[in-house]
């Protein structure tokens, strides 16, 4: 969650300057995320990955082009309202949008730190729907991809596995 609040980057680098965290992934469309990734540059042996965001803050991609990811204002509609969807059997989001939306936090993610992250994983909503955008982004950009979920139904790294690579234990 580097970036997304100055309390959360200040609690992850100081966790990353005592020996705790090796790693974390930076959510880029979030209004502290600049200031996040100049702060990280003091700490050149914290890897950083992209935190694929599609519940909390603006879309990085035109809101038109994501119209029903976000509101209005291009503010994403909340994880809660997606599970909610998700119990009632529906599909949480259109996933060629979060596709897209996906493309776009990469591209800011590549332009503001200047080259690709170490991996992809995502935030607050680990549904399949979401991992499979996940794993397309990690096919198309020769990246790792992390999930959280030992129930995904996409066969790719998952967090027990990629833990120990990332964390060095």
């Amino acid at each position: 969650d580097l970036g997304y609040t100055e309390g959360v980057t200040y609690g992850i680098l100081a966790a990353h300057r005592d020996g705790l965290v090796t790693t974390t992934s930076v959510m880029i469309n979030m209004p502290f995320s600049r200031k996040a990734i100049e702060l990280a540059k003091d700490y050149p042996n914290l890897q950083l990955g992209l935190h694929l965001n599609i519940t909390n803050g603006h879309c990085v991609a035109p809101k038109e082009q994501v119209p029903h990811l976000s509101d209005k204002n291009g503010i994403f509609i909340p994880s809660k309202v997606r599970r909610e969807l998700v119990k009632k059997g529906k599909q949480p989001f259109d996933p060629e949008e979060a596709y897209i939306e996906a493309v776009a936090q990469m591209t800011l993610y590549e332009e503001i730190v200047g080259c690709k992250p170490e991996y992809v994983d995502v935030h607050a909503l680990e549904v399949p729907e979401f991992i499979e955008v996940a794993k397309r982004l990690n096919d198309d950009y020769q990246l790792d991809c992390c999930v959280y979920s030992d129930n995904s139904p996409v066969k790719i790294k998952n967090q027990s596995e990629i833990q120990y690579h990332f964390y060095g234990t």
